[in-house]
Formats: structure tokens, sequence, C-alpha cells
């Protein structure tokens, strides 16, 4: 027998029992005899409910809980235990049935941009903290992963190696997306999309995330599997995210991370609990997402990460680890894709957009400016018109023999083009 009870306006509860033949309805209880050679043997008794809470984005939690009151000798142990799941699958068929994962996560995406942060409350002073110390880490001395360029990859790839300390891994690549919808898919850690894809790489190991009330932090715990014979790693980690105003001249906003520890304890939820967890070595992880506005749909992104993965880890394994930081930007530069012509022309048009708004040139810069403007100015010798492959661009060239030593030639073409200076110059 089932029956359905709503508790409030978030809630609704579903009970169950069995109920034995004297108390089914009269025209039920005249059951059909068994075949010859069959006995109908007395069931178990069982009851129970199914709790619904609705939740943010139409969804609902569904717990079961059921009791079986059960004679051991009608069942073993192990049919009993395959019952019991037997019973459970119906949550997962329900699961399955109403799945909308893709909408869920594109609809935490737009709350989180549109509503959570505008309205966010200031970064705490340790939050700044945080995202200080981790804009240095642009500033170290990176060098280019020796073999990194790729014909199939737009995504550049960096590393400091150190005998001293753990290695920095730092990648770069154009998103073609904003650096609102980049922070949102980077933060939501444990989304359905990247939850899935975890689960590819690392099997069911522990991926969790729990916000801070009244912050701008999140705590993630991740589970990594590692090669056979070394123990699994586990990170615990504080992020926390802010929007620094000039950044390389463009807006940008900032994800920074660091081991739990360094925030203050009182205000952290609880360290979730795991399977094998006293096999697991716990490591220790820092870095920074950058996202620098490109246009209003294009954007910068650089990764940069220094792992300390705890107990002792040879280490050529230990370097190998380090294109993780390729592998995260260039999901997102895929993940974001668009095509080209569109992207370049909105990187243009932003261009074009700041360009009185740009800071002054700076000394340097102003030298460059001035010896570039006296490459006209060769005092020996005259610009002489060449031949030219179009009727529409002429082209000059003349040589400065100045220096007695060497023949500088220096060539010149000019054209019209049907475009302002501004757009020609983006």
């Amino acid at each position: 027998m089932y029956l359905t009870i709503k508790l409030d306006e978030d809630n609704m509860l579903i009970s169950f029992c069995s109920l034995s033949p004297k108390e089914l309805p009269v025209e039920e209880q005249q059951l059909e005899l068994p075949p010859v050679g069959f006995t109908i043997l007395p069931g178990w008794k069982e009851m129970g409910n199914y709790q619904l809470k609705r939740i943010e984005y139409d969804q609902s939690i569904v717990s079961l809980n059921f009791l079986i009151d059960i004679n051991t000798s009608q069942l073993s142990s192990a049919l009993l235990l395959s019952y019991l799941k037997t019973t459970a699958e119906i949550l997962d068929s329900a699961r399955v049935k109403y799945a909308r994962s893709s909408d869920i996560d594109e609809a935490i995406n737009k709350n989180f941009i549109t509503n959570i942060m505008p309205n966010a409350k200031p970064p705490t002073q340790t939050e700044t903290g945080l995202i200080t110390k981790a804009l240095t880490y642009p500033k170290l001395p990176f060098v280019r992963i020796p073999g990194s360029l790729r014909k199939d990859s737009s995504v550049e790839m960096f590393h400091i190696l150190s005998s001293n300390e753990s290695a920095y891994g730092k990648a770069v690549g154009i998103v073609d997306t904003s650096a609102e919808e980049c922070l949102s898919w980077a933060y939501h850690i444990c989304s359905f999309e990247r939850m899935a894809e975890n689960v590819i790489s690392n099997g069911n190991l522990l991926r969790a995330a729990k916000p801070i009330p009244d912050s701008r932090s999140i705590v993630f715990s991740a589970g990594i599997k590692m090669p056979t014979g070394v123990n699994n790693r586990v990170f615990h980690s504080w992020f926390a995210w802010d929007r620094v105003k000039n950044y390389n001249g463009n807006e940008a906003l900032i994800l920074a991370f660091a081991p739990t520890e360094q925030y203050d304890q009182t205000l952290l939820p609880s360290t979730p609990s795991f399977p094998n967890q006293s096999e697991t070595i716990i490591g220790k992880s820092y870095g920074i997402f950058i996202f620098e506005s490109l246009a209003p749909r294009v954007t910068r992104m650089a990764f940069i990460q220094q792992v300390n993965m705890g107990g002792s880890i040879p280490v050529f394994l230990l370097n190998s680890l380090i294109p993780y930081a390729s592998s995260i930007v260039q999901q997102m530069v895929d993940r974001f894709k668009r095509r080209g012509k569109e992207v370049d022309f909105e990187i243009r048009v932003s261009f074009i957009s700041k360009i009185n708004t740009v800071p002054a040139l700076t000394d340097d810069q102003q030298r460059l400016v001035e010896r570039c403007k006296t490459l006209e100015d060769v005092k020996h010798g005259e610009f002489a018109e060449i031949e030219s492959s179009s009727h529409r661009i002429k082209y000059y060239q003349k040589h400065d023999t100045s220096d007695a030593t060497r023949d500088i030639a220096i060539g010149k073409a000019i054209t019209e083009i049907d475009e302002s200076a501004q757009t020609v110059l983006a």
C-alpha cells in the first residue's frame, strides 16, 4: 500500500508497506492456485518511504528508506543484498528518465553570471591576500616547454623546473567566450559536465565542492588516480575569485587557489571522508586562472599551477604532470570554439573602441616610434619607384649608403584602402 503526503511546498513523502492477505480488499483475496508441482511460499514484510525535496533549478533530492522483515532461512545474504540493490534501482531509473544535465549546468552558469557575480560582497581580507599572492605567479621566470608548439593547438605551454621545489606549469590560450563565462566554468568545478569527465580519468574517486557562506570562495576536494604502484592523491583546495580593472590594459577576472590550511579553519566546512582514505596521500596545489577580456566574447586565458604531490614520487613523474596546465586550457579552447572570422571581427571592434582610452606610451615605446618614423628620412638618395604587380599599389626602394661598410635597402608601399584608419590599424 502506498500513501502520498505533502509536507510543505518543497517536501513530499510517499510511504509504503506490505499487506497481509487478510488486509487486502475482498476482491483481491482470492489467489490463483499454483501449477501442479509448485508451492507458494509466504513472502516477507517490508515498509519504507520516499522523501522528495525540491531544490534549485527544478531539481529534486529523492531518498529511499526501507526496512525488510525477513527470516534468513528464506533468503541468503547474497540474494538479500541483490534484492536491496534491485529495489533501489528505481532511483537510477528516475534519474536517467528525467536527466537534463546540460540544462542544469547552463542554468547554474547563467545565475552565477547574472545574479551572483554582480551582487557579490567585496572580497574579504583573506581572499584579497590569496589573490594578491597568486598575481605574482605570472612574473616568475617561465620558459617555453621544448617541443610544445604544435600545429594542432594554439595553446602555449611554459614551465619552471627546480631541484629545490615543485615545478610550475603555465598555459595560455584564447577562449571564444566572455571572461564571465570562463570564470563560471572554472569555478563550478563539480558541474555535471566536469563530473562526467572526471569519472573517465579518475574513476569514482572523491570530487566535491562546497561554497563558503557570505564569501567569494569555495572549498574543493579532489582525488587523483595515480599510476600502478603509486598511492592515489587527494587535494583539499580553497578557491576565491575577484575582478581586476586593469590587467595588461584590459579588465580581467581572477580565480586563485591554495591549500585549505591557508583559510580560517573555523569557517571551513568539514573535509569529506572517502573510501581508502588511510592509503591516500594528501597533496597541495597553488595556482591562478586569469581570464583577460579582449572583447565581449573573447578571452585570453592563463592558467598557472604548482603542485606538491606529497610522499615520494620520482622527479620524471612529477615533471610529466606539468602538461595538465595545458590540458585544462585546451579543454576550454575546444569547448567554446567559434568561427575564426567572427572572433577576429570582435577583437578588431574591441580594439578600436579602446584607441582613445589607452595609456600614454612609455619612454621605450616612444623612442621606438620615433626611430621608425625616420625610415623615410634617409639623407643619401631618394626613393625610386619599382615595378608593382597591382596598379593600385605603388612600390618604392632606396639605399642608405651613409655607412661605407654596408648597404641598407629600405622599401615602401603605398595604396588606398576603402576603410577607416582605425579599422585598418586593428
